[in-house]
């Protein structure tokens, strides 16, 4: 309503709350006045073909370019590991993650492999450090979490993610996008670290008083 999404042709196809993914995202400053003032030209459609100086759309219409930047994402493989090591960290076909907190492949257990990276939102700098901490802390042995307990949740998040949100914005939490509980996310790390760190300083107050 604020931004005036309808008269530009940008109103979401799926409402937020069930339709939240890793497609949000956050906006240049001055984005929707420079669209209405005709700087920016949107559309909302396929390229289906290009040729010197122009982009023809699925929509029927054609765009003048001069330069084309093709944002096209990743893809997630782990060529340097074996076929069945990799098979218990991503699920063919469509990619979901068997990783705790989309870092820790509890089904290969250990503590010598983590993924770094795949946790993907909004606060994506934070997750990085977060992630970066809590492998550390289980590495030396600070957190303890089983396999069942790593499972469980994995299961409770998908089963979530199947009940809120549409089959897409589902899919996508299953492929290890945070986006829809980012807050909830940082939450569960920090409470792991938290928990460690309040047990470590009530041991170190024990010390000093003997």
């Amino acid at each position: 309503m604020q931004q005036g999404l309808g008269a530009l042709g940008a109103v979401p196809v799926s409402a937020f709350d069930t339709g939240l993914d890793c497609t949000v995202h956050a906006e240049p400053r001055d984005l929707y006045r420079n669209i209405q003032r005709g700087k920016i030209q949107r559309r909302r459609a396929e390229i289906t073909s290009m040729n010197h100086g122009s982009l023809h759309l699925s929509d029927g219409t054609t765009c003048a370019a001069d330069v084309v930047i093709l944002a096209t994402g990743f893809r997630r493989t782990l060529p340097f590991l074996p076929p069945e090591v990799v098979h218990k960290i991503v699920q063919p076909p469509d990619m979901q993650l068997k990783l705790y907190h989309n870092i820790y492949p509890y089904a290969l257990g250990g503590s010598s492999l983590f993924v770094m990276g795949w946790n993907v939102g909004l606060l994506t700098c934070l997750f990085a450090d977060l992630a970066a901490r809590w492998a550390l802390e289980l590495v030396e042995g600070r957190i303890r979490k089983t396999t069942e307990e790593m499972c469980e949740f994995h299961q409770k998040l998908h089963q979530w993610a199947d009940t809120y949100f549409e089959p897409e914005a589902a899919l996508d939490i299953k492929r290890g996008c945070t986006t829809a509980y980012g807050y909830d996310y940082v939450d569960d790390m920090l409470e792991a670290l938290f928990l460690w760190n309040d047990y470590r300083r009530r041991g170190e107050k024990l010390k000093l008083g003997t």
